[in-house]
């Protein structure tokens, strides 16, 4: 990039990083999901399938418990 404003050059760097992250990031996120539904199957044996047919996965539907306010 011979003759490049070095401007230019900074802000086509941080674009490509940019990018970058955020290519890791939704790598990161698939990578989390497919654990959470690996770790559903291995806690709950008929959990296979059963997510089919307009179902929502039991594994991901359970709302966490609230704490309790006195």
């Amino acid at each position: 990039m011979a003759g490049t404003d070095p401007k230019t050059l900074q802000d086509l760097t941080s674009v490509t990083m940019s990018n970058q992250i955020i290519r890791r990031i939704d790598d990161m996120s698939s990578r989390i999901d497919n654990l959470e539904k690996k770790h559903c199957r291995l806690h709950d044996p008929g959990w296979g399938g059963r997510a089919g047919g307009g179902e929502q996965d039991p594994c991901h539907t359970k709302e966490p418990k609230a704490a309790k306010s006195h």
